[in-house]
């Protein structure tokens, strides 16, 4: 079952009137932006300032469910340092993605930040480096793992693995776009079967200037739509 597709690599460029127009018309949108000290202010990386804007309209408006802040470099160490800066953004966000290497501990860090923040979904990728978090965390139902080999560079897998923790959310990223959205899709359902799932796509979302192109994002959420609708009716006609 796909819960939702996340949109990452929004940026000051980005007409929010308009993204937040496609989340009202594809409420399973969700809308991704990177936080990198050491980037911030230079292509897909907003300004911190910028963001802290950001998080202050997330928490007027009540859309943290739509919004998920990635967080990359030693932004990640000041999270789970509890650093108060760090915590105030990403506090507005429903879901924060932690881009890490884990090392001995950081597990134990995962989780205090999880029990520090609950009800927010944590989130840490999937690969060679970072496979046992999934099974040091399994009894955290708000720490989700998303399987990325790619790390944001558009690499497509040869195939994706199954849900590594049952009956929790898993999700998939690597060179997904408009143009093989659906392919993966059907990829990846024969591998979760009922299994709750997402998927996350950043480069292929960026258009000639490497600008957050609400084009593909739109394009992606149509073709989400239309296979989740496909789905439904193929169970339907199953269960009849």
């Amino acid at each position: 079952m796909l819960l939702r597709c996340t949109l990452t690599g929004v940026e000051p460029d980005t007409d929010l009137d308009a993204l937040c127009a496609l989340g009202d018309a594809f409420p399973f949108a969700e809308f991704g932006v990177l936080f990198s000290f050491s980037r911030a202010g230079h292509g897909r990386y907003p300004s911190i300032r910028w963001i802290r804007t950001l998080a202050r309209s997330i928490e007027r408006t009540g859309d943290s469910g739509r919004w998920a802040l990635h967080l990359c470099g030693s932004a990640v160490d000041d999270y789970l340092a509890f650093n108060p800066g760090v915590h105030q953004v990403t506090s507005a966000f429903g879901r924060v993605q932690l881009n890490l290497k884990s090392s001995i501990g950081t597990d134990k860090r995962i989780r205090a930040a999880i029990h520090a923040s609950p009800g927010q979904i944590l989130i840490t990728q999937h690969n060679a480096t970072n496979s046992s978090l999934a099974y040091l965390l399994c009894d955290e139902p708000t720490h989700w793992s998303l399987c990325d080999s790619s790390g944001g560079r558009g690499q497509e897998p040869l195939s994706w693995p199954a849900p590594i923790v049952s009956g929790k959310p898993f999700g998939y990223a690597g060179g997904i776009g408009p143009p093989n959205l659906e392919r993966h899709l059907s990829t990846i359902q024969s591998v979760v079967g009922g299994l709750p799932y997402w998927v996350d796509m950043e480069s292929k979302l960026r258009d000639a200037d490497d600008r957050f192109d609400l084009t593909a994002a739109q394009r992606c959420l149509e073709i989400a739509a239309s296979y989740t609708q496909m789905m439904t009716k193929a169970r339907s006609a199953l269960d009849g």
